[in-house]
């Protein structure tokens, strides 16, 4: 910045009012004055005056969560957690039923501060799988997790005797040289 830009800044700083601040509401969708905005964004942004609280209502939107990412098969656990809010933004009630949905499998639990959770053991050979969350008529979007093979469960054989190699093909190979054939 230049001297000018912070002389100006400075100036305007020290003209505006005191008060300039004041009054102004801070809610999930930015700052604003509850005294010149309009009813509609008090109702939906659930400010209804400077002291008053809104309960939380029933679920309007679940989001999911899963982890890890990626889970080794036969020795990783995971989690999912579905978060629960109202048309607020506040977190549902303690109580509030949901569906878990595993690979297929439903598993229902009762959410407490506004999430469900699980914590579960995928089938121990690899593939994805699928997660969601369900609570009354709503449903989340998907969840994918990626389980891997464990590399420590893989065992080396050979199956049958080794081929083999007649001299002259094993000549004609660099990677032979050194060998007596």
């Amino acid at each position: 910045m230049t001297r000018c830009s912070d002389l100006c800044l400075l100036t305007a700083l020290v003209l505006a009012p005191p008060a300039f601040g004041q009054g102004l509401v801070s809610d999930a969708f930015g700052l604003f004055d509850p005294e010149t905005d309009t009813v509609g964004r008090a109702e939906w942004s659930g400010q209804q005056g400077a002291s008053t609280l809104i309960a939380p209502q029933d679920a309007d939107q679940i989001l999911i969560y899963a982890g890890p990412k990626s889970l080794v098969a036969g020795v990783d656990s995971g989690q999912v957690c579905a978060i629960l809010i109202d048309r607020h933004g506040n977190m549902v009630v303690d109580g509030t039923p949901v569906s878990l949905t595993i690979d297929g499998k439903t598993v229902d639990v009762k959410s407490h501060a506004g999430l469900a959770t699980l914590v579960f053991k995928p089938a121990p050979v690899a593939a994805e799988v699928l997660l969601g969350a369900a609570s009354g008529t709503l449903q989340s979007a998907r969840a994918v997790l990626g389980v891997v093979a464990d590399v420590r469960s893989v065992s080396s054989s050979l199956e049958g005797p080794l081929p083999v190699v007649p001299s002259e093909t094993a000549l004609l190979h660099k990677s032979c040289e050194g060998f007596i054939l």
